[in-house]
This record gives C-alpha cells, structure tokens and sequence, in this order.
C-alpha cells in the first residue's frame, strides 16, 4: 500500500495548489465544480498509469467510470516529505453506468432517485469476492463491507458504511459517504473515505465533499 501512496503523491505533487472552476468531462460534457482551499486533484488524463487510479477503478468495478482522486494538500505533503505513510480521506467524483455502459439518464432526476433506490445493498460476500478478485495484483484485500439502504436527500441518493483493508500484516478501516444524482443528464456519484481509527479534520474534509458535491448537482 505504502509503494501505491508514494506513486499517488509523486502524480499530485504538481497539484497541490488552490483552484477554482474544475471540471470534469464525460463524453462531450463538462461539469463544474469548485476546489476547497486547502484540497487538491489529480485527473486520470494527469495521471493515467497512476497505480493509485487503476487500484481505485479496479475496486469499484466496471460500471464506475473514476473521474478524479481529491485530498488535502496537507496530507499530500506529508506523505510526500515522509511524515506519514497513508492519506487518512479521499473524495472520489465518478460516472455511473449498467453493465459498463455509461449514458445520460433522458427520464429527470426525479426518476433517476426512484430507480436508484431499488439497488438494495444484497450479498456483499459476493460483492468483496469479485473486488478480492481485481484487486489481486495490489496484494490488498477487503476484509469487510457494510453499506446502508440508499435513502433520497437533498435531491440525491445517499449510502453510508464502511470498509476496511489489509495488506500484509496491516489493516486500515474507513468509514465512507456516497450520494448519486444526475448533472446534465449523467448519472454521476462522489464519495468520501476517511479513517475511522485516526484523529483527522472530520468536518473540513466532509464540508469539501458536501461542497463539491452540490457543485456538480446544479450542473
């Protein structure tokens, strides 16, 4: 996991700097959205060999199109210079399609959250297999998996849980958000994962993912 992280922060170290006006593309459309003070961003078109975007791809699965990796700066910065060995958060923007295929939603977004609420949260054992199974070349492992039902707020449809990984002798826990709406007619999710056995800025990185996250609805 270190050598993956070192990989991550060698591709943001250019980036570590305040933005406004970001963007993510899908297909033809550009969607935008405002940087937090203090976070930074690497894109897969940045970054494409970035081992850190295929671990992150390859553990979410085919029908989830990962558009951009945020962090503190701060973090960055610390792993980078050797302080620590791990960013305890990360934001993840992302596409949704079915099957692999990614198209815009035609029916509203009042449809949109009617659908996606019937995607119960069923058989997670079969769920963290496949994952197990991409994740492989990475030597990482989920050893376990909760996700709540998915309730509709603020116009999008939200999940909670948490996850863990071990990777050799270690294990590192992380509780995570999730919320999914349409912008422009894509069906897109953003996502936020931070430690749960760290004393981290709780609210400064949930304030960033609740920001950028309205962002990207009023597209």
């Amino acid at each position: 996991m270190k050598k993956i992280l070192l990989v991550f922060i060698s591709c943001l170290s250019f980036a570590c700097v305040n933005a406004q006006a970001n963007e993510i593309k899908i297909k033809n459309d550009s969607l935008s959205y405002n940087l937090p003070t203090g976070f930074c961003e690497v894109k897969p078109d940045k970054a494409k060999s970035s081992e850190i975007f295929n671990f992150f791809d390859k553990s979410l699965g085919k029908s989830v199109e990962l558009h951009t990796l945020i962090a503190t700066c701060k973090e960055i910065a610390e792993v980078s210079s050797g302080r620590a060995d791990a960013l305890n958060s990360v934001i993840l923007l992302s596409s949704i399609g079915i099957d692999g295929k990614f198209v815009k939603f035609r029916f509203g977004r009042r449809a949109y959250l009617n659908f996606m609420t019937l995607f119960k949260p069923d058989k997670l054992d079969k769920t963290m297999k496949r994952a197990n199974d991409r994740l492989k070349p990475y030597n990482v492992k989920i050893a376990n998996l909760m996700i709540s039902d998915p309730y509709v707020k603020n116009q999008m449809v939200n999940y909670t849980g948490n996850i863990s990984f071990e990777y050799k002798e270690k294990k590192a826990g992380f509780d995570f958000l999730a919320s999914s709406t349409l912008a422009k007619s894509w069906p897109i999710a953003t996502a936020v994962l931070y430690r749960n056995d760290k004393d981290i800025d709780l609210k400064k990185i949930l304030g960033a993912y609740s920001s950028i996250t309205e962002d990207l609805k009023k597209n």
